[in-house]
């Protein structure tokens, strides 16, 4: 497998998810290594399975750590995988909103996620009460 920083450096890789000797499913060069595409708001995803480039979800993931920040990280049920929600992108076609994990192989961001779960449960936590100033009825 392709090493992280060489994907940084250079923007072709072979994404770990694609079968050895598959085609890219968003390209219709067959022959050609993954690359990044660069989406409307500026984030990059794989042409291959559509996760957001490590750079990206960690510069996101930061910004799900702070309670105050309307980006969501959240985790799924599968451990590989990790939705994003950002502010003005409704789907994959405007903007990053998944990340799986073979694109971090180092796991540098497990910690990460973990925290930036609890401040989601936190933010919820905190609407469901009233604690944040929204009354928590109708």
């Amino acid at each position: 497998m392709t090493d992280q920083s060489e994907i940084r450096d250079h923007g072709e890789f072979f994404c770990a998810s694609r079968p050895a000797g598959s085609p890219p499913v968003f390209t219709r060069d067959h022959v050609n290594p993954d690359i990044w595409h660069v989406l409307p708001n500026g984030d990059r995803s794989c042409s291959y399975c559509g996760s957001l480039h490590p750079d990206d979800f960690g510069r996101l993931l930061d910004r799900g750590l702070d309670p105050d920040d309307p980006v969501e990280i959240g985790p799924t049920a599968k451990g590989y995988k990790v939705y994003v929600s950002q502010p003005d992108v409704r789907n994959a076609s405007e903007g990053g909103i998944i990340f799986y994990s073979w694109h971090d192989p180092e796991r540098l961001f497990v910690d990460r996620v973990v925290a930036a779960a609890k401040v989601q449960r936190d933010r919820l936590a905190a609407l469901m009460t009233g604690g944040d100033g929204g009354g928590g009825g109708s």
